[in-house]
C-alpha cells in the first residue's frame, strides 16, 4: 500500500507540516553528507569487478533487480585504485548521456579494464 504524503485528501496543516519537515531535513542531510564525505573510505575493486559493471551497462542489465551489479553504488562510491576510479567515472559519464549510453566509449573502457585485469599483480 503506497501512502501519499502531500495530497488534496490530507488536511492543509498536515501538508504544511510535511513540507516544513522536508525543508528542514533536506539541508541538514546535505550538510552532514558534505562533512562526512571526505572521511569515506574508498572501496577496493578489482579490474574484473569494474569490467563486470561496464558489461552490465552495455547489455543494460545494470538496472535489473536480480543483477549482481548495483549502478548506484558503482557511480557513487569511490574506488581505491586511481586507474579503476578514472575508468569508472568515465564509464558513468558515457552511460548517463541524455541521448543514451555511448556504446563505443563503454566498449573502449571495457577493453582498457580488461588490459588492467591481465597485468601481473
Amino acid at each position: 500500500m503506497s501512502r501519499v504524503l502531500i495530497s488534496f485528501e490530507n488536511g492543509v496543516l498536515r501538508n504544511a507540516f510535511g513540507c516544513l519537515g522536508a525543508a528542514i531535513f533536506l539541508p541538514i542531510a546535505l550538510i552532514v553528507k558534505l562533512i562526512v564525505s571526505p572521511f569515506e573510505k574508498p572501496i577496493r575493486r578489482t579490474p574484473d569487478e569494474v569490467a563486470g559493471h561496464i558489461r552490465a551497462m552495455l547489455d543494460r542489465t545494470i538496472w535489473d533487480e536480480n543483477s549482481e551489479y548495483d549502478y548506484d553504488e558503482f557511480s557513487c562510491v569511490p574506488i581505491a585504485d586511481d586507474q579503476l576510479e578514472s575508468i569508472a567515472r568515465r564509464a558513468c559519464e558515457a552511460f548517463e548521456l541524455p541521448s543514451g549510453p555511448d556504446r563505443a566509449a563503454l566498449e573502449s573502457l571495457l577493453a582498457e579494464t580488461e588490459i588492467l585485469a591481465r597485468r601481473p599483480n
